[in-house]
């Protein structure tokens, strides 16, 4: 919950990150064993993780619960050294268990990875983009991984567009900065292309065929009948609008460094909602990057909110919409079982 002075009850915090932590891992031990899309994954990846998830559920279990906390921890340390929080707030960490927690479950280890890579190599380089901090090795990192996780999501490749925007408002306009991520994709490619050719794989029309189809766009279909996901999405819907105004309206007071921060979240929100409503290939890791971007606005906005009655409330109503969600579904899944 928002408190006041809470840079001296650290404690309370510790206190309701461990509730949602605990929420989250009942959550996980309670779940019936299912599949992903069998289309999310090339058929060569496919196999061994279906193969995993069959024979050591138990296991995927805690690993997808060890990654759900550590990207909320490693989340509030990265803020802590771009000094964009204060050194004894954890509300990032807070917001991202708590948004994540509508959404946790096992068959979604690889995505959740895939966002610990977001975190620990793609948002420090965001956040350090300056003429004096930024090194054309940043932006090789950031094609190279880009092009690592487009292997599982075609589309997030585009986040390149991302990275140059940034770059362009930050003032960069020689052609090097601009060419190095493309290098970092390039070097990428060619040591996944020598792999498939060391290991004899021959069907290069099928690998083509199938990415060149998940790189297809297509409009979100969300669930109206269930009333409890339209309250999640209502909260999340409400947080974002609030979060967007309060940095908007500080924006403007704001040193210039920390300014152009602001401005990445923003711009980076927008991209992470693209994602999410018009490429279903991605909508999963649309929907991981999202969330770690309105837990970073949520942690640098707790600053500014004045009302945070209102914002208790929220909080309360979302979390309570997660937990009858998933009481709602698990009793369904738990009757067909039975019948």
């Amino acid at each position: 919950m928002l408190l006041k002075n809470i840079s001296r009850k650290t404690n309370i915090q510790y206190f309701f990150i461990f509730v949602l932590s605990t929420l989250g891992l009942f959550k996980l031990l309670f779940e019936n064993k299912s599949n992903p899309s069998s289309n999310q994954f090339f058929p060569c990846f496919e196999q061994p993780y279906f193969t995993i998830l069959e024979n050591h559920f138990l296991y995927v279990k805690i690993f997808t619960f060890l990654l759900f906390i550590g990207n909320a921890i490693l989340l509030n340390y990265i803020l802590r050294k771009h000094k964009l929080i204060e050194i004894n707030k954890y509300y990032p960490a807070f917001f991202y268990l708590l948004f994540f927690l509508s959404f946790l479950k096992t068959t979604l280890a690889i995505p959740l990875f895939i966002n610990t890579l977001i975190i620990l190599f793609l948002l420090p380089i965001f956040l350090n983009i300056s003429k004096k901090n930024y090194k054309l090795q940043h932006g090789f990192i950031f094609g190279f991984f880009c092009s690592l996780i487009s292997l599982i999501y075609p589309s997030f490749l585009f986040f390149i567009l991302l990275l140059y925007i940034i770059l362009i408002i930050n003032g960069f306009h020689d052609w090097r900065s601009f060419l190095i991520p493309l290098l970092g994709v390039l070097v990428f490619n060619i040591y996944f292309f020598s792999i498939l050719y060391f290991i004899e794989y021959s069907d290069y029309n099928f690998f083509f065929d199938f990415y060149s189809n998940l790189m297809s766009f297509k409009f979100l279909q969300i669930n109206y009948t269930n009333i409890f996901q339209l309250f999640i999405y209502g909260c999340f819907f409400i947080f974002y609008l609030s979060f967007l105004y309060l940095i908007v309206s500080k924006v403007s007071k704001m040193n210039i460094f920390v300014r152009k921060k602001y401005y990445f979240l923003l711009l980076s929100s927008a991209f992470g909602l693209f994602f999410i409503f018009f490429s279903t290939s991605s909508y999963c890791i649309g929907i991981m990057f999202f969330i770690t971007i309105l837990a970073v606005m949520g942690g640098i906005c707790e600053t500014f909110i004045k009302k945070r009655l209102l914002y208790n409330v929220l909080i309360f109503i979302l979390l309570l919409s997660i937990i009858f969600n998933y009481l709602s579904s698990y009793f369904v899944c738990l009757n067909l079982t039975i019948v």
